[in-house]
């Protein structure tokens, strides 16, 4: 009889073991999970807002290394100023091209326009 009452004590004592673990498994999903609630919803500390601004333009002398690389690019490229809209096509002679439209202190939004099967058609430069 003291056998099996020892038998008995000792699943006991190892059903409570099992019982322990699974909670202390089960709380520590839970505070894992809450963890991860927490970093995803709020703004990671350590991680500071830069000081620099984003320039969204391009300069003037951009614009012109690109009509100067139209060759390259093979699409015509697009230049709107305040005086009109000027187009250089890719087989122009920049020898024999007036560039002086393109201020190059002015700050000009790139626009790439693309086909439907993802080719570049054209660029556009607009001045700010």
């Amino acid at each position: 009889m003291l056998s099996h009452t020892l038998k008995l004590a000792a699943f006991f004592a190892m059903f409570l073991m099992a019982l322990t673990a699974a909670v202390q498994l089960i709380e520590t999903t839970s505070h894992t999970m809450d963890e991860a609630d927490r970093l995803i919803a709020g703004k990671d500390p350590s991680v500071t807002q830069s000081e620099f601004a984003v320039q969204a333009g391009v300069s003037g002398s951009e614009v012109l290394q690109s009509i100067y690389r139209i060759a390259d690019l093979a699409v015509p490229i697009e230049v709107r100023t305040s005086g009109g809209s000027h187009w250089f096509e890719p087989d122009l002679d920049v020898d024999l091209t007036d560039f002086s439209v393109i201020d190059i202190n002015l700050v000009y939004i790139q626009e790439p326009l693309w086909g439907s099967q993802g080719q570049l058609e054209r660029v556009i430069y607009t001045a700010e």
